[in-house]
């Protein structure tokens, strides 16, 4: 689907937006961390794999 999210959401009937909170879209620590971690090895590895 090629629609912006914003335009996706401009057509939603306004009963069904979703409220988007500051708070409320934040990734729990953990999950980031983990993904760091991953990316750092793609990164060292050298071939886009997160082997260790």
């Amino acid at each position: 689907m090629s629609v912006e999210p914003s335009e996706y959401v401009k057509r939603l009937p306004i009963g069904e937006r979703i409220p988007f909170p500051a708070e409320g879209i934040r990734f729990p620590e953990d999950v980031w961390h983990e993904s760091n971690r991953r990316i750092a090895q793609a990164m060292a590895n050298g071939d886009g794999t997160a082997h260790v």
